[in-house]
């Protein structure tokens, strides 16, 4: 929601095209970084008990560290399963292979953006459904964030290169609603919509997304145009596309004083005054 609020105030970067996904950044970082966040989620679901010396509280904790994993690592898989199918049907539907050669089934980046999905998804309801469906719920968001990414790129063209509003926009809608459908009713009465609590929590779960778009989107937006009117809220061009002033280097011409002075007409031999022995001795 912030992201997309700070990309309109933003405006799209110079030069970008929403023909094809940007570069990718460096493969071997971005793994890195998606095992520390997927580790420290379990610091965030699973710590947020507070304690674990209290048995309720011990098996709370737990419960969210093992639907955590599930729903992170379920994702991961979906990912790659969700981009082998789109490359097979590409291959059948498509005149010539190119379209389906440029799409990557083993894709790092989207298994490492589906697993962050996964843990997104599981988040709002860790402590409250049982493990089934946080595979279910997993595997969703991994097609939840794909869907996403694609809508917010290449339809609204908004310049998102992270994929921060699929991954924690719409898989974080997707969790709390997740939540509102699949909560058991041994740990949340009266249960979700699925579970035979009827539609209270999941009436609630939508109240509760709509007000936090509406407060999110708002303020994040008037605070960024806001900071771009009275400061500088994105770099200079020079700083973004510094191609853009290089001026090429071209070899230059050496001419010798005989095909100078050969070269020049009656009309243009008075601009060019070659000094004179006279001339050089006198100064």
């Amino acid at each position: 929601k912030d992201t997309v609020s700070a990309s309109y105030a933003l405006k799209i970067r110079r030069h970008r095209a929403f023909v094809e996904m940007p570069e990718q950044g460096d493969v071997v970082l971005t793994v890195l970084g998606t095992f520390i966040l997927f580790l420290g989620w379990f610091g965030f679901n699973a710590c947020s008990t507070a304690g674990i010396a209290d048995p309720a509280n011990g098996s709370l904790a737990g419960r969210a560290a093992m639907t955590t994993a599930l729903s992170g690592s379920t994702a991961g898989v979906a990912a790659l399963m969700l981009n082998a199918a789109k490359k097979k049907v590409i291959e059948n539907l498509a005149a010539d292979s190119d379209a389906a050669f440029n799409l990557h089934s083993w894709d790092v980046m989207k298994v490492c953006n589906s697993i962050l999905a996964g843990c997104v998804g599981i988040t709002a309801g860790c402590a409250y459904v049982d493990e089934p469906y946080a595979i279910l719920i997993g595997a969703v968001a991994a097609i939840l964030y794909d869907c996403a990414s694609y809508l917010t790129l290449n339809v609204l063209h908004i310049d998102d290169p992270l994929d921060a509003f699929a991954i924690h926009g719409g898989c974080g809608v997707w969790g709390v609603i997740a939540a509102s459908l699949f909560a058991s009713p041994d740990y949340m009465p009266p249960g979700g919509l699925f579970r035979g609590g009827g539609g209270k929590l999941f009436w609630a779960a939508l109240a509760g997304i709509g007000a936090i778009f509406a407060w999110t989107c708002a303020t994040c937006f008037f605070f960024f145009l806001l900071y771009d009117v009275n400061f500088r809220f994105r770099v200079t061009r020079l700083q973004e596309c510094p191609e853009d002033l290089v001026v090429p280097y071209e070899e230059p011409t050496i001419v010798s004083l005989a095909e100078l002075e050969g070269g020049l007409d009656d009309d243009n031999a008075e601009e060019i005054q070659l000094p004179t022995n006279g001339a050089s001795s006198n100064s």
